[in-house]
């Protein structure tokens, strides 16, 4: 029997097997896909930089492919006001720069970091059931037909809340009913320079739009909406 069985690969879960283990816990850690795998949400945060130095990964961040942020720029949709956030201006020294991250290559890094630490990491095993019945072990059931026990189970599953949907009170939080429609283009203008890197955030009347530079010539760019005006739009 394991200390833990972490459910989900990303990166809140591979941070969390991480971080167990080398306090010389138990961890198994079942995703259910083979990474590395597309996801969206790109952009990271200088105070992230503190995490990634408690994992030993900043050094792999700083040399791999990853594109170097050092702010946010903040405009309105008809471009009369904008702001530019510079972290160098604002942040202590340790937090002036951040990345813009392709999720497939970072959650890769991430996991593999967990496996390294010793990390017992199950890819492409889904969690078909979860049971807390008895008060001192949990136990899960994967769709190849294995079952696990350990003493706790941390649900990193995400928008898939496996332990909510199926033993708990699963509900919405009323001002997060969003819908975020985004897809990958090149040959989007940007900033120059430093700037290059930058978040752009575009603020609409009901909606926002982000543009991430991902890569050299990659722009991830997505529109945030409330779901309830997107469906009386009638798109």
């Amino acid at each position: 029997m394991h200390d833990v069985i972490v459910i989900g690969g990303g990166p809140a879960g591979s941070t969390a097997a991480t971080l167990l283990t080398r306090k010389g816990f138990s961890v198994l850690l079942l995703e259910r896909e083979r990474f590395p795998r597309f996801q969206i949400g790109e952009s990271l945060l200088p105070y992230n930089n503190d995490l990634f130095d408690r994992l030993g990964v900043s050094e792999q961040l700083r040399q791999g492919e990853f594109q170097p942020k050092y702010g946010a720029t903040f405009v309105t949709g008809d471009g009369r006001v904008g702001y530019d956030f510079c972290f160098e201006r604002t942040l202590p020294p340790e937090y002036h720069r951040s990345f813009q991250v392709k999720r497939a290559q970072f959650d890769d890094l991430l996991l593999r970091n967990a496996k390294a630490t010793g990390v017992d990491v199950r890819e492409e095993t889904s969690v078909t059931a979860v049971s807390i019945d008895q008060q001192d072990r949990a136990a899960v059931q994967t769709a190849n037909g294995e079952r696990h026990e350990a003493r706790f189970v941390i649900d990193a599953s995400g928008h898939g809340a496996i332990v909510g949907s199926r033993i708990g009170d699963k509900s919405d939080v009323a001002t997060l009913k969003k819908i975020a429609i985004f897809a990958h283009y090149t040959g989007v203008r940007r900033a120059k320079g430093r700037e290059a890197g930058n978040t752009v955030i575009v603020v609409l009347r009901n909606a926002w739009f982000w543009l991430i530079p991902v890569g050299e010539d990659v722009m991830s760019v997505g529109l945030v909406v409330d779901r309830d005006h997107f469906v009386a739009s009638g798109l």
